[in-house]
């Protein structure tokens, strides 16, 4: 360039090889960064790491209590973030086959979550629709406190095998969901009424709510011992509400509430 520019000017051009180094001249949070170009500095970095002076934890949505992203009491609303994923994969992902269980480029992923997390614009629509599934579970999983919180687990207890649905739907109405904070109520109403759109065309994309309840349980479970928290996320027969042993598991809650999503809300 400097063969057809001033000197003075020439001194002015900054030569970039990828986007750590970006972060160096410019606030790299300010910069919507087109999905093309994270895929190429995949090429010359595996991680965008960020100057000191760029280390904003401000702008983090995984790890964060809802609290901080939606207010004491829902007054921010739905984190952008979440309205990000669901929009996108109701417009483009309901009958992709395996949506939930399928999983998408770990690199890209990373790319993508590390964007929410500095606070870049992110348009989901230009990565493969799976990303946007699998950064909603991490979401879920990585919230300090989860949507169903531990202390309803004794609850499911109460409830008898052999119940039938509507028995369980309205147990879990009046015993689970009326129980939980205003914050985790309006994301377990927006992430359940996903899942009901795509339980809905499993005969395209093979995601029954069985199965749906298998993939995301895991995601919505914390327990201190791995076994109990492997038990707790266990689903019910397919055709039974109840699992082998009798006791109701928050995998077979989230069936229920997938299935019975208007009776349950």
């Amino acid at each position: 360039m400097n063969a057809v520019i001033s000197p003075k000017f020439g001194a002015k051009v900054h030569y970039i090889d990828n986007l750590s180094h970006l972060a160096r001249v410019v606030p790299l949070n300010q910069i919507n960064i087109p999905a093309a170009v994270y895929q190429h500095n995949l090429k010359f970095e595996d991680t965008i790491t960020l100057p000191d002076n760029q280390q904003d934890h401000a702008h983090r949505v995984f790890g964060a209590p809802l609290e901080r992203l939606m207010g004491p009491n829902g007054e921010k609303g739905l984190p952008k973030f979440i309205q990000d994923c669901i929009r996108n994969l109701i417009e483009s992902g309901l009958y992709v086959e395996g949506l939930f269980r399928r999983s998408p480029s770990s690199a890209m992923l990373k790319q993508v979550r590390a964007a929410y997390d500095r606070g870049n614009p992110v348009n989901l629509a230009e990565y493969d629709i799976h990303i946007s599934a699998v950064l909603l579970k991490l979401f879920l999983r990585e919230l300090p406190e989860p949507i169903f919180p531990v202390y309803l687990y004794s609850l499911l207890q109460q409830q008898k095998r052999g119940e039938d649905q509507k028995t369980v739907s309205e147990f879990i109405r009046s015993e689970v969901v009326s129980k939980v904070t205003h914050n985790n109520l309006i994301v377990m109403m927006e992430v359940f009424r996903l899942l009901k759109l795509v339980a809905d065309r499993h005969e395209s994309n093979l995601m029954t709510p069985h199965n749906l309840a298998v993939v995301m349980t895991p995601n919505l479970v914390r327990h201190e011992d791995v076994m109990q928290e492997i038990a707790l996320s266990s689903v019910g027969h397919r055709d039974k509400d109840a699992p082998v042993d009798g006791a109701l598991t928050l995998g077979t809650v989230v069936k229920v509430m997938i299935e019975h999503y208007d009776d349950v809300f």
